[in-house]
């Protein structure tokens, strides 16, 4: 059958064509949606994880290793989630400084 066939039987294939995209663009609308929400969470988790790991640097007692982890969180700046994992548990493994007075 072709679209002339339609006409004549009274049924016209435009306004299914018209559902059918909109269709098509709701479910590429929401995947593009969920990516993008997917994409926010993984990037909120990373800043949450190096304010971490740089909350950790800097709260060391001794300036050296202070320092020492300051430049090695900068040279490094993680690029994947395994490097930014790596970078965290060396500042975790740290000894943080004491609160309080050092007298």
């Amino acid at each position: 059958m072709n679209a002339a066939s339609f006409v004549r039987a009274g049924l016209h294939p435009g306004p299914l064509l018209g559902v059918l995209a909109v269709l098509v663009l709701l479910i590429a609308f929401a995947g593009v949606v969920r990516k993008a929400v997917r994409q926010a969470d993984v990037s909120r988790r990373a800043d949450a994880l190096l304010g971490e790991a740089r909350w950790r640097c800097k709260a060391l007692k001794l300036p050296r290793q202070r320092d020492d982890c300051l430049r090695l969180f900068h040279q490094e700046q993680p690029g994947d989630s395994a490097s930014l994992q790596l970078l965290v548990s060396a500042a975790a493994a740290s000894p943080l400084a004491t609160l309080g007075s050092t007298r």
